[in-house]
């Protein structure tokens, strides 16, 4: 199992929600089943799956994310993601915050993500690969 390009998005100001965002790879030959993602800069989490229906963005939460033996999965705008609450308002562009992915297998894996302003990127718009 490896964890990559994991990033925090910094909140708007004067919000206190935001997401996280990475891509997981399986190095398993069994289903891996994400259970909860934590992150000390946020009060709580929750999985979200996003999903379009007839054009219209809706984003749910889940209780878990299952990988496929194998398999790679982009935690991404417009795809799943995790949703955090609360979250410090001290953070700033470039800073880091830990996230700890909890597998239902009862692994813990620790995962250092930057935390990234929407103005950080190039052109304010959202790549679609």
């Amino acid at each position: 199992m490896t964890v990559s390009d994991a990033y925090v998005r910094l909140p708007v100001p004067g919000q206190t929600m935001t997401a996280a965002f990475f891509r997981l790879q399986s190095t398993s030959d069994e289903p891996l089943v994400l259970n909860r993602v934590s992150c000390g800069c946020a009060q709580r989490t929750e999985l979200h799956a996003s999903t379009n229906a007839n054009g219209i963005m809706k984003m749910r939460k889940q209780s878990s994310f299952t990988l496929a033996p194998g398999a790679r999965a982009d935690f991404a705008p417009g795809d799943w993601h995790v949703m955090l609450f609360d979250v410090d308002t001290s953070l700033r562009s470039s800073d880091t915050a830990e996230l700890i992915l909890h597998f239902a297998d009862g692994e813990t894996v620790p995962v250092t993500a930057s935390i990234k302003s929407v103005f950080d990127e190039p052109d304010h718009k959202h790549h679609h690969h």
